[in-house]
């Protein structure tokens, strides 16, 4: 879908998805209010994880070595500080 549409649309559409999931998920009432919110989070992240690996493994390879284990390694902890901190700063 990335390459179809362009990664810098698909990884913008995959950004706003995740606006629109995250101000839905405190906003349910119950434990299956949160099925829609929750899957199109998922959807929205991958979206935005397929667009922009290509582009980071490309970026690695035309400025350094090729050595693409350290770029998604680096990618990979700064998503998951990303939703570490986020939801420790949030409450």
């Amino acid at each position: 879908m990335a390459h179809k549409m362009g990664r810098w649309l698909c990884c913008m559409i995959g950004l706003l998805l995740i606006a629109i999931a995250l101000v839905g998920v405190p906003t349910a009432t119950t434990i299956y209010g949160l099925i829609l919110p929750n899957g199109l989070l998922g959807f929205a992240i991958g979206m935005v994880d397929s667009s922009m690996m290509p582009t980071m493994g490309y970026l690695v390879d035309i400025r350094h070595s090729s050595v693409y284990g350290s770029v998604y390694a680096i990618a990979d902890v700064a998503f998951c500080l990303g939703y570490a901190i986020g939801k420790t700063i949030i409450k």
